[in-house]
């Protein structure tokens, strides 16, 4: 979901190493997802303090199923148009219709109801259903050079899977503006055949790859995939001094399943 984030005012401290940094007992402006976050947190602690039984999986659902889709453009001449889950999620934040929902007296039958309208409106957008997704994280090593972290993760995919979103996100540079840590994903099918790499995203600690199953010639083997991870490159930033990883200090993997809805 979507959150204020742009020019928020914020408290700082004299070093700044994230916001700031400004005189003591003074504030300034940052933007980002830090600033977006805890709009959304606080958004979830209201929605506790109305109804202290809720669990969090409510709170989220509740969020989702309230929130505004979003009218904007990519562009700045470019057309206005509703924007889809990648770039806005569920929509916007709607605190006032979350809290009227989650006091209801039929809070629970209603919610089930408005997160199958939501999911719906929201899939609609992507194009493509996740009927599976897989998620691992692990503590980064201090050093990576050429692969000396390799893992291997295999994973059962159906036939009925269009597409493969591989996505990983590692130790970075980007605070700098530039990014010389690498990670790359082989990724093999059911008979052992390369079927794709992964590509780095350049500046910010993430390697994807979006793979078209159907359209892969020869066909490829459905069953059982391997997910060979190696670190070419990085160096990570154990949180031993302070609060803040300046270079990140996990390694996270994904392989969303998708199905192209029709």
């Amino acid at each position: 979901m979507t959150a204020p984030g742009v020019a928020i005012s914020s408290s700082c401290d004299s070093a700044g190493t994230v916001v700031g940094p400004c005189p003591p007992g003074e504030n300034t402006t940052a933007s980002g997802t830090s600033m977006a976050s805890p709009h959304v947190a606080g958004a979830a602690a209201v929605l506790r303090q109305a109804r202290p039984s809720i669990t969090p999986a409510q709170i989220r659902s509740a969020l989702q199923v309230t929130a505004t889709p979003v009218i904007g453009t990519f562009e700045e001449d470019g057309p206005a148009r509703r924007l889809g889950f990648w770039q806005i999620g569920y929509g916007y934040v709607d605190l006032g219709a979350a809290l009227r929902l989650v006091r209801s007296s039929t809070f629970t039958r209603d919610l089930a109801a408005k997160q199958v309208a939501a999911d719906q409106r929201v899939r609609r957008s992507v194009g493509y259903d996740v009927p599976r997704s897989d998620l691992w994280t692990y503590d980064a090593p201090r050093v990576s050079v050429g692969g000396t972290d390799r893992r291997t993760y295999q994973v059962k995919v159906p036939s009925s899977v269009s597409h493969l979103k591989v996505t990983t996100a590692h130790p970075s540079l980007g605070n700098v503006g530039g990014n010389f840590m690498i990670y790359d994903v082989t990724v093999r099918d059911a008979k052992g055949r390369v079927v794709a790499t992964s590509t780095e995203e350049a500046g910010v600690g993430t390697s994807t790859a979006f793979i078209d199953l159907k359209a892969l010639r020869p066909a490829v083997g459905y069953g059982t995939f391997t997910f060979e991870l190696a670190g070419t490159a990085s160096i990570s930033d154990p949180d031993t001094l302070d609060s803040d990883s300046v270079l990140g200090d996990t390694i996270t993997f994904q392989v969303a399943q998708l199905t192209r809805q029709l």
